[in-house]
C-alpha cells in the first residue's frame, strides 16, 4: 500500500467535510470507489459513525449537529475503503491539555489494476485543490511578513532538529549493529568453543566407556572360568553334556574322512589284487583250452594253480579284514552305550558317597563302593576270537574228522591234502 501525506492547517470539522464532498465529487474519486463514509472520535468518546454516501451523512442527525458547531470533535474522516482511501486526520488528543495543531491528509493506494494507477496523482491534485484554503503556505498572507519570518525559522529550526534526530537515530542503529554483530561474534566463538570441549569429552568419555567394557568382559570372562556355582551342580552339567554328547555320537556314527580314506586305499588294493589274480587265471585258462598239443602244458596249469590259489587266499585275507572291520564298528557303538551307563553309574555312585557323608557320620564302607563301581569303565577281559574265513572253516571241520583229506581238482591234474597238512595251514593261520 502507498501513502501520500502532507500537512494541513487546522480546520473545523465542517472545514473538513465541506473538503470531503469537494473530493467525493470528482471523476477520479468516482472511478476509484471513494464514496462510504466514516467518521471517528478521540479516545472513542462515541462510536464511530459510518455511511454509504453523502446523502445519508446530510440526514444523520448526530453527525449534523455536530458539524453545525463548528468545532474540532471528529478526530478521523474518511472516504473510500480499505483499498483506496482519504483521510483527515487531527492532532488533538483530549487527555488533558495535550493538544498539538498538526493536522494532516492522508490519501491511500493499494491494490488496484495497472488500469487504475493513473488516477492517482489526479486524486492527489483533487486532493491539494479541495484543501488550498487550508495549506500552510497562506500563513504569510494571513499572518504578516513577522509571522511569516517568524513561521520560517520555526521551520528551519525544526529542520535542524530533525536532522539531528535522524543523524542520532542513524549513529544509533550503527552502534547497535555494531553492538549486535560483536554479540554475535562472541556466541559463536563461545558456541565454538563449547562444541570443541563437547566433542573433546564425547571423545574421552566414548574412550573410557570402551575400556570399562574391556574391563567388565574381562571380569565376566574370569567369573565364567571360576564359576561359583557349587560342585554338584558343576558335576552334573558336566553329565548332562557328555551324554548329550554320547547320544549324538550313537545317532550318528560315522568315520573321520582321513580313516575313510585309508579305509579306501585298502580296499582298492585287494580288490585291485583280486582282479589282477582273477584275470591271471583266466588267461592260463584260456591259454591250456586253445592249445592244439596232446597233453598238458604243465608250466601253464602250474600258473593257474598258483593264481587260483593265490585269489582264493586273497579273497580269505579279504573277507577276514571285512568281518573283522565290521565286528570293531559293532564293537565300537556297544562300547559307547556301555561308557553312557557307566557315566550315569559312576556319577549315581559319586553323589551317594557325598550324601552319605553328609547324612551319616560314618565313612561309607569301601566294600560297598567296590560292589557298587565293579567293573565301571573296564575293558572286556575275554579274548577276542578272529572270523573265521570259508577256509578256515573247511579246513577246521576236515581236522575234527579221522583219516579225512581234501582233494583239489583242476584241468590237468589235482591236489591231495592230508589231515596232518591241514592241521598245519589252520597252525599258520592263527599265527597270522
Amino acid at each position: 500500500m502507498t501513502t501520500v501525506q502532507f500537512p494541513i492547517l487546522r480546520g473545523t470539522d465542517l472545514d473538513y467535510y465541506a473538503a470531503l464532498r469537494k473530493i467525493a465529487a470528482t471523476d477520479a474519486a468516482k472511478e476509484l470507489g471513494l464514496s462510504k463514509l466514516s467518521f471517528s472520535f478521540p479516545q472513542n468518546i462515541i462510536d464511530p459513525i459510518q455511511v454509504a454516501t453523502f446523502e445519508e451523512a446530510d440526514s444523520h442527525e448526530d453527525l449534523q449537529s455536530i458539524l453545525r458547531a463548528e468545532g474540532v470533535t471528529i478526530s478521523t474522516f474518511t472516504i473510500g475503503g480499505a483499498k483506496n482511501s482519504v483521510a483527515f486526520h487531527r492532532g488533538i488528543h483530549f487527555n488533558g491539555n495535550n493538544e498539538t495543531p498538526e493536522d494532516n491528509l492522508k490519501v491511500n493506494f493499494g491494490g488496484q489494476a495497472a488500469s487504475k494507477k493513473p488516477l492517482y496523482p489526479l486524486i492527489i491534485a483533487e486532493c491539494q485543490k479541495a484543501t488550498a484554503s487550508l495549506s500552510p503556505s497562506r500563513l504569510a498572507t494571513l499572518l504578516g511578513d513577522e509571522a511569516d519570518r517568524y513561521m520560517q525559522a520555526r521551520e528551519l529550526a525544526l529542520t535542524r532538529l530533525e536532522t539531528t534526530q535522524a543523524t542520532l537515530l542513524h549513529d544509533f542503529e550503527s552502534i547497535k549493529e555494531k553492538h549486535y554483530a560483536d554479540s554475535e561474534n562472541e556466541r559463536k566463538e563461545r558456541e565454538t568453543a563449547f562444541q570443541s570441549r563437547l566433542d573433546e569429552l564425547e571423545s574421552e568419555f566414548a574412550s573410557r566407556q570402551k575400556a570399562f567394557d574391556a574391563k567388565e568382559k574381562e571380569l565376566k570372562d574370569e567369573k565364567d572360568r571360576l564359576d561359583d556355582r557349587t560342585s554338584t551342580h558343576v558335576r552334573r552339567e558336566i553329565r548332562k553334556d557328555l551324554s548329550k554328547e554320547l547320544k549324538s555320537r550313537q545317532e550318528k556314527f560315522t568315520l573321520s574322512p582321513d580313516t575313510k580314506t585309508r579305509r579306501r586305499w585298502v580296499l582298492g588294493g585287494y580288490l585291485a589284487v583280486l582282479g589282477c589274480l582273477a584275470g591271471l587265471s583266466i588267461w592260463h585258462l584260456s591259454i591250456e583250452s586253445s592249445s592244439s598239443e596232446i597233453g598238458s602244458n604243465y608250466s601253464v596249469v602250474g600258473r593257474q594253480i598258483a593264481a587260483t590259489v593265490a585269489f582264493f587266499v586273497t579273497a580269505g585275507f579279504f573277507l577276514r579284514w571285512l568281518n573283522e572291520w565290521a565286528q570293531q564298528h559293532a564293537e565300537e557303538e556297544f562300547r559307547i552305550k556301555q561308557l553312557e551307563l557307566d557315566i550315569d553309574r559312576a556319577s549315581w555312585v559319586v553323589e551317594m558317597a557325598f550324601e552319605w557323608d553328609e547324612s551319616k557320620d560314618n565313612p561309607i564302607p569301601e566294600r560297598l563302593i567296590e560292589t557298587l563301581s565293579a567293573n565301571l569303565f573296564g575293558q572286556d577281559s575275554r579274548k577276542k576270537e578272529l572270523s573265521m574265513t570259508a577256509g578256515d572253516a573247511i579246513a577246521k571241520g576236515l581236522t575234527s574228522i579221522p583219516n579225512a583229506t581234501a582233494e583239489i581238482e583242476f584241468p590237468g591234474g589235482k591236489v591231495a591234502l592230508d589231515k596232518r597238512a591241514l592241521k598245519q595251514a589252520a597252525k599258520g593261520n592263527k599265527d597270522e
